[in-house]
């Protein structure tokens, strides 16, 4: 299959995480204008590759670099019509093919952006919790045509603002695309553009954080089954080929056909590294929409109280 070799300008919706309870959230904010990466086209035309060449190519770039990658031609297509605005993880592939810079190929890594600043003044007025407009993180396993979150500017609050709790934004595929420090601090290792089965599965950090490893393991891994469940979904399957691949222990785990993504209980017990205190916190996982997708929302709440017996 032949990718194309042009780009078409296009118009894309985001719907709004809301900071409240709501489990399911479909606002809507309207439609932006996304801005096609001319530059990308225009280098790539030049040295006459078609859209699905240069996803084969960064392919092999990023398994020689130990990569997983599930990048097609419509993940270029996506990138070519600013869909997708910094491809993260393969910036370094991308620029290895062109022998260019991320820059001098008209890539702008966003990250958390323009929301900060507003979030910064919400942090001071405990009252407020209007969404504020935040730029997220792309990866390409966003851009697939039927399985995309949608990148770009849409309005949502950024994870600063939940401070203390812990707060983190993500994909279908478990990829975090924003998260704030006490987050961090709590999955230590997990930043922006980590895979959290990967690092759940892999990471041995893992197991000292999570004192319910089989547990958690078990539910991530439920929860990139039914993501790779479709058929158009190569990236959640070949993570979770990986990760089966690599860890026998959760193979066992994935094994056992338990398909249940709920979590038996509303806390998870967390380990803090540097003095060994198990803490309970209360996790809540919305799930709101852009560009009628799902993206993930977690919340979690400290609580003093001891855990469970």
């Amino acid at each position: 299959m032949e990718g194309s070799s042009g780009y078409t300008p296009d118009e894309q919706e985001y719907s709004a995480p809301s900071p409240g309870g709501n489990s399911r959230i479909a606002a809507d904010s309207g439609a932006l204008k996304v801005r096609p990466n001319t530059r990308l086209v225009e280098l790539r035309i030049a040295h006459g590759w078609t859209q699905e060449q240069v996803a084969r190519a960064i392919a092999d770039l990023a398994t020689e670099h130990g990569k997983t990658t599930g990048i097609t031609a419509n993940t270029v297509s996506r990138l070519e019509r600013g869909y997708c605005s910094w491809p993260h993880t393969l910036v370094t592939e991308f620029e290895c093919l062109f022998g260019c810079s991320a820059t001098d190929l008209g890539f702008v890594n966003r990250r958390v952006g323009g929301g900060l600043a507003r979030s910064r003044e919400m942090e001071q007025d405990s009252t407020s919790r209007e969404p504020v407009a935040i730029e997220a993180l792309s990866h390409p396993s966003l851009l697939d045509e039927n399985g995309s979150v949608g990148t770009g500017l849409f309005e949502a609050p950024s994870p600063d603002i939940y401070s203390p709790m812990l707060a983190a934004y993500g994909t279908p595929q478990l990829y975090i695309v924003a998260n704030n420090e006490e987050y961090r601090r709590a999955f230590p290792g997990v930043t922006v553009g980590t895979n959290l089965l990967e690092w759940v599965v892999l990471n041995p950090i893992a197991h000292e954080v999570l004192v319910e490893w089989e547990l958690e393991a078990e539910l991530l891994g439920n929860s990139m089954r039914q993501a790779a469940s479709d058929p158009h979904n190569g990236e959640a399957r070949a993570i979770l080929r990986k990760c089966l691949d690599e860890s026998p222990e959760f193979r066992a785990i994935f094994d056992r056909g338990n398909a249940d993504i709920q979590r038996p209980h509303s806390y998870q017990l967390l380990r803090d590294l540097d003095s060994g205190e198990i803490r309970r916190v209360e996790c809540t996982v919305w799930v709101a929409y852009t560009n009628g997708e799902p993206a993930h929302f977690y919340i979690g709440k400290p609580l003093n109280e001891p855990p469970p017996d």
